[in-house]
């Protein structure tokens, strides 16, 4: 969880912050030997009978200033390997991400394609069915006008066989009573 709160920073700027991080480190450490060397060697020019105790205490403060610059830099040397350690497994916590990345890429792309396929099936499917639907409906009015002229056409036929009947019929009728008149 540390690594994702942390602010984002460039390799570079990581690794130039260690270097110069070790070079401080280093140049405190010449610094504090240097100084112990200076004290020591002007502590013995003073001296005309230096004692040996002043001596061995100085020589024991050298050792264990030299043991501590020792241990830090042993200390330094773990921190990078832990950082050079933590930088490689996130190099390959971030590659692995970016192939999962991609592949969901992938993956999103072919399903995107496919609802594209279906979804133009569809269309072309409802676009069938709409074009089927308006060629019944042609069908129909084409029907509907056939039986309507039929029966417009079989209602004048039965009009004028009506008429002509009657026609003939009244006809009849009225020769028969110019007939009957006549016959008076």
């Amino acid at each position: 969880m540390a690594l994702l709160n942390r602010p984002q920073t460039s390799n570079t700027a990581i690794v130039g912050n260690r270097s110069g991080f070790i070079r401080l480190m280093t140049g405190l450490l010449c610094i504090l030997t240097l100084t112990n060397f200076g004290t020591l060697s002007a502590q013995n020019t003073g001296q005309s009978n230096g004692t040996t105790s002043t001596f061995a205490e100085q020589n024991d403060a050298l050792r264990r200033a030299q043991r501590e610059i020792i241990a830090l830099q042993k200390q330094v040397q773990n921190q990078g390997q832990a950082y050079k350690r933590n930088m490689d497994s996130l190099n390959r916590q971030i590659a692995d991400n970016i192939a999962k990345l991609g592949q969901n890429e992938r993956a999103l792309n072919l399903a995107l394609e496919s609802f594209e396929v279906k979804y133009n099936q569809q269309n072309k499917a409802i676009q069938e069915f709409q074009d089927g639907l308006q060629s019944i409906k042609n069908r129909q009015l084409l029907t509907i006008l056939a039986v309507l002229v039929a029966a417009i056409l079989v209602l004048f036929v039965s009009v004028q066989w009506a008429f002509r009947k009657a026609y003939a019929k009244q006809t009849n009728y009225w020769n028969e009573f110019q007939a009957s008149l006549l016959k008076k």
